[in-house]
Parts: C-alpha cells; structure tokens; sequence
C-alpha cells in the first residue's frame, strides 16, 4: 500500500493535507508543527478511534487528545494505492462514535469497494491488526522496544513455523480452553453448575430431615400445650366459683354496713338541728383566727428604738443649730476683717518725721532730737495696733481649738445637720409607739365583740365542736351513699356460678392462672401455625425418594464431566507445548535479520543478537565473548538495536505496509544516522516510508 494524500481535521489541524510521494518521504518540521498528530491521524484513519479508550492520570484518550482546537468534529480522508488501485478513504462523525462514519470508493469512477469497511480497513490494507502494526511498522521514540503482544506473538508464529497466516495451532488452544471453561472456569461452568446442583439436592433432604423432626417434636410439644391449656381452664372455673361464694359474703356485709351507716346519720341529724347556721359558725371561727394572727403578728413585731442623742460639741455647747451658724458665719466675718494688713500710716508719718528732723538738723541741732521722738512715738503706735489686732485673731480662734478659720461654718453646719436629723429621728420614734398603741387597742375591742367577754380558748373549742359535729355528718352521708353504691353494684355483679365437677389440682392465684393461660394459649396457637408452616414447606419440598433419584443422576454427571475436564486439561497441556516448541522457532529467523540490519547500522560494530521470547534482546559487540542486555547500552545504540528489530518484523509480518518513523533517529550520530538513512532508502525500494524528524540532518544526508 502506497499513500498519496491525506487531509485532517485532527487535533491541531484544521482541513490541511500532506502530500506524499513512493519510496522515502523526508517529512522535517519543527516541534509542536503536527508531526506526531499527523501519525496519530494516520493510525486513526486505518483503524478507527477506539471509543472504549479511558484517560488516566498519566495519557490521554485519543478521542480526547486529537479532538479538533477548532471545536468541529474529527474528519479526514486519505488518497492511497492498494492492489494497482488507486483507493479514496474518508471518515467522518456519527452521533456518538468519533470519525465513525467510513465510506472507501474507487478515486477516479466513485465506485465503492465494499471490501473494506470501517472495522476491517487497516488490516486488510496492511495485513496486520492495528497492535502489530504499531509495533513493527509504525515507530516512535518512546515506543522503539517491541512489547510482548498476542496478536504479533500468534502472527509470528503462524508465518514462521507454518507458512501461513491460519492459525490453526492458536485456535485449537483457544478452543481447548473454551471446552475446559465450558466445563469449570473459577466458579463457572457445567461442572460448578452439576456441584452447585447436587449441593443443592443434598440440601432439601437434609431440610426434609429437619423439617420432619422439627415436625414430630411440635406434635408432642402441641399435645402437651392443650394438657396444660385444660388444666389451667379447670383451674380458673374453681377460682371463679370460689369468688362468687366471696361476692355474696361480701354482699351481706355491705348491707350491714349501710344499715349502720343509716342509724348514725339519723343520730347525727338530731344532734345538729338546734345548732346554729354552719356558715355563721365558720365566719366567727375565721375571723377569731384572724384576730388571733394578727395580735401574735403584733406581738412578734419589734418595738421601735430610740434615736440616739447626738454627742454634744464643745465648740458650740449650748447653743442651738441656728445660734451655731450665726455666730461662726460672724467669727468668720470678723476673722476676715482682721485679716487685712495694719495701715502703714503711723509708719509713714514717722518716717516723714524723722525726714523733717534730719534736714532741720541743719537749722538747730536741737530739732533733730524732738522729731526723732515723735517719729519713734508713731512707730510704737503702729507695733500696739499690730499686736491688737493678732490678740482679737487669738481670742476668734480659741472656742474652734485647732479647727481652721476656713472650716468653721462648715463646721456649724454640720451641727445643725445632726441637730435637725435627730430630732426628726426621735419625732418618728414617738409616732410609732403611738400607732403600736392604737392597732393593739383596735384589736382588743374586736375580740371582745366576738368572744362576749369569755375566754377564746373557750369559745374556739365550742365553735370547733360544733363544726366537727356537722363534719361527721357529712363524712357519714357520704360514707352512706358510697355503701348503698357498693352494695347495688355487688347485687349487679353477682352472678349463680355452678360448682365444678373436675378436681383441681392447681394452687396457682386467679392473676397468674390467667397469665399463665394466655401464655400457653399463645404458644398453642404458635406451635399450631408452626406446624401448618411445617407441614406446607414439606408438601412443597415434595417426596425424599425423588431427591434421591435426582441425586443419582447428578452425581452420575459430575463424574462424566471430570472426566471431560481432566481429559481437556490434558489435551490443553499437551497443545501448550507444542505450541511453544513451535514457537521457539521464529526467533532464530527475526533475530538473524535483526542481527543483519543492526551491525549495517553500528559499522559492524556488533555482530551478534539474540532475540527473546518476550522480544527483549541481548548483543555483543566486537570483542565481547558474552552477550549483554540492551539496558547496558547507551540510548543512542538501543534506539538502533529496536530499530533494526523493528524492521526485521516488519518486513516479516507487513512487507507492503508502508514504514512510520517518529523523530526515531534523533539520538543517533552522524555516522549511524547516515547508515540509518541509507537503510531506510534501501527500505524505500520495496515499500512507502514515512520519516517524521525535527532535525535537518536527515535531508542533508539524502541531498548529499
């Protein structure tokens, strides 16, 4: 198969086309151009998008990942040459299944070629299913090592060991593990179903058993229920006819009682006639009661105390509170008064005296004297009136002690404060015991009015008397009608009971005997249902001699089976190792190819590789006497080792298949890439090869 053209809409692309050409198809273009999309848009077009396909953690679903930027739905087409055909592919969307809708037409007439269809497009173009595919003729970076796959296991095997692509060897396994699962698969199969059957019959008789012994003890238990039943019923007929022989004891006794009863109230009814009304009696005894709590409230209140005099004050003693104000308002004028400095003037003439002195010294010596006496005179004069006035200070201040001039009238006010405070205190003192007086006095001429003059002792215990008198009255008429009550009730009641025929033998009380019957009539009726309940799951279980014809037969199964499975088992072990013998056989022929094509791209560096059943590999290099895993070689010679690989299955299981490389080649050096191009070219004679690379040294190499 060859293609020509391809145009997507495709993740990143939107309605663009690739054209490509027959042999080697250099395709270079930077990162995040749409290299690895147009790969994905390729597979994707041969075999559909896999909607069953779930994103993990790690990748993305294809249908998820290539959905179009634009927001369209995936769509594309594909011009390609199969079979001397020139071939039209398109897909495009259904409702649900992405790129879904497949049509493939001849591209020149339009005719369609009904042997391709959507589900069988990539295989029967290549000749591979799509897991052989991507790992042999489609190659990327990540995914150079082949992994050990069924399908290519299976195919490699076919073509090798048989020269066809039938499949016989596979499909006689998978038959012969179908046949074995058929018979026993885990918890599935005939034979589980034939076990679970016979469990299953071994089961309901095991149940009939129980259920049949179950059924023999309820019978005796049921039997000695209804003993039990009877006896209590007996039982219950001796107490009853014992009550009723109570009842009408008890009825004679109640009509004694109400006769009694009758004579008393009649006794009573004298006795209360000539008493005075009940009500007036209750009011004096009320209100006595009352007078009675209100004299003791009385007695029990406190008297009131005698406001204390308040101690008397030796700055004003004798005075009244008004005399005290006045004369500290006026000691505290005058201090005031006396406050204000001496007047200077006396200083002031002797001063002027003693001036005139000096300068008549000049006229006569004898002057100077004279005005200096009378100078010193003045002087005198001002120190006496000083000393006068500190006198009159001494004599203010000395009734207030060491009390400031500042605090005197405070002081006296605060006197008659306590004056005026007390003395309202003693004239609330006064009004009290007046008011104790009067309220005793009142309640004193209360009591006289209601006791007439007689002790109160004595008149509450006649009040008291005769209240008690017409209670017992009353008790006795209320006790009367509750007897006559009780004594027409009993006559309802009462009822003939015969006496019992059948011997007691119990000596349970009335109480628990009917407790005791409720209990066991219970338990019969359960027992009964029980049995009915046992009896109907027997006649649905049916006869225990069918079970045991069926279990025959299943037991006769079983063992057929086993047989058929151990047989299978056999046969099954006995293919899987032919189908491996024969399996060893394709490696030595891929591994000889592989060999070929990876010493041609290392220089001949190594010459030896060996190829595992699970498609690891292992190469020694010149000089080496052992091989060596892949994994102790560098990146660059184990993209080279899977490559060549690669190739060598390609060419074995897709010879036509077009090559898809995936910037494969970029760790590969100058010298390798160069023998890796010229073995792709080499490739390019037989089939289409599609080389996807973000580097330019690819071209230069082809150019040069």
């Amino acid at each position: 198969m060859k293609i020509y053209k391809m145009t997507a809409t495709f993740g990143k692309l939107q309605n663009e086309t690739l054209e490509l050409k027959p042999g080697l198809n250099i395709l270079q273009a930077p990162n995040e151009w749409g290299k690895s999309t147009w790969c994905a848009f390729l597979v994707a077009m041969l075999y559909g998008v896999d909607t069953k396909e779930r994103t993990t953690k790690d990748t993305l679903a294809v249908k998820e990942r290539y959905a179009p930027w634009s927001g369209v739905p995936m769509s594309g087409s594909m011009d390609i040459c199969w079979e001397n055909r020139d071939i039209t592919i398109q897909r495009a969307p259904t409702k649900r299944i992405p790129m879904g809708d497949f049509k493939a037409f001849e591209t020149k007439t339009g005719l369609p070629v009904p042997e391709l269809t959507a589900e069988n497009c990539g295989e029967m173009l290549l000749g591979v299913d799509k897991n052989v595919f991507l790992r042999t003729g489609f190659l990327q970076l990540a995914d150079l090592p082949i992994s050990d796959d069924a399908a290519l296991r299976s195919r490699l095997n076919a073509l090798v060991t048989t020269g066809d692509e039938s499949g016989d060897q596979t499909l006689l396994t998978e038959k012969l593990k179908e046949l074995r699962n058929k018979c026993r698969h885990n918890k599935t199969g005939l034979l589980p179903a034939a076990e679970a059957e016979r469990d299953e019959l071994l089961s309901k008789m095991q149940k009939i058993d129980i259920l049949n012994a179950q059924k023999t003890a309820l019978s005796a238990q049921i039997e000695q229920l209804q003993t039990e039943k009877a006896d209590l019923q007996n039982h219950l007929t001796h107490l009853s006819y014992g009550r009723s022989q109570q009842e009408y004891s008890h009825l004679h006794t109640a009509e004694a009682e109400t006769e009694s009863l009758r004579k008393q109230v009649a006794k009573l009814e004298e006795e209360t006639a000539l008493l005075p009304p009940e009500e007036e009696t209750r009011y004096k005894c009320a209100a006595l009661a009352d007078l009675q709590h209100q004299w003791a409230l009385l007695q029990e209140k406190p008297l009131p105390q005698a406001p204390t005099a308040p101690e008397e004050n030796p700055i004003f003693a004798g005075l009244s509170g008004e005399e005290a104000v006045t004369r500290a308002r006026q000691n505290w004028e005058s201090w005031q008064n006396l406050q204000k400095p001496t007047s200077p003037l006396y200083l002031i003439i002797a001063a002027a005296l003693f001036v005139i002195g000096v300068a008549m010294a000049f006229v006569n010596p004898v002057w100077i004297a004279t005005f200096i006496c009378v100078a010193f005179s003045f002087v005198v004069l001002y120190s006496r009136e000083k000393q006068k006035t500190e006198k009159e200070k001494e004599t203010l201040c000395h009734p207030y002690g060491s009390l400031s001039p500042e605090n005197w009238l405070q002081e006296a006010l605060h006197y008659r404060q306590t004056l005026l405070t007390y003395e309202k205190e003693l004239e609330s003192y006064r009004s009290s015991l007046a008011a104790l007086d009067r309220e005793k006095a009142a309640l004193s001429t209360k009591r006289s009015a209601l006791t007439l003059g007689k002790p109160i002792s004595e008149v509450m215990a006649l009040w008291n008397s005769q209240l008690h008198l017409r209670e017992a009255l009353s008790q006795k008429k209320i006790a009367l009608h509750q007897a006559e009550a009780h004594e027409q009730t009993l006559r309802a009641v009462l009822k003939p009971v015969p006496a019992p025929e059948t011997p007691d033998t119990l000596t349970y009380p009335e109480e628990e005997t009917a407790s005791r019957l409720r209990r066991t009539t219970d338990a019969l009726l359960r027992s009964e249902r029980e049995l009915q309940q046992l009896s109907g799951q027997l006649r649905l279980l049916g006869e225990k001699e069918t079970y045991n014809r069926a279990l025959s037969a299943v037991s006769a199964r079983i063992n057929a089976l086993l047989e058929h499975y151990d047989a299978l088992t056999l046969a099954l072990e006995t293919a899987q190792t032919a189908s491996e013998n024969l399996q060893r056989r394709f490696a030595p022929a891929i591994s000889q190819e592989a060999e070929r094509l990876f010493s041609l791209l290392t220089d001949g560096r190594y010459e030896k590789l060996l190829l595992s059943r699970d498609f690891t590999v292992e190469a020694a290099a010149e000089g080496e006497t052992t091989l060596r895993s892949s994994r102790f070689r560098s990146d660059g010679t184990i993209d080279q080792l899977y490559l060549a690989l690669r190739l060598a299955v390609a060419k074995t299981l897709s010879p036509t298949a077009p090559l898809v490389l995936d910037d494969a080649l970029v760790r590969f050096d100058d010298a390798r890439l160069r023998a890796a191009v010229t073995l792709l070219q080499a490739e390019a004679k037989e089939k289409q090869v599609l080389l996807f690379t973000c580097q330019s040294r690819e071209q230069l190499i082809v150019d040069n």
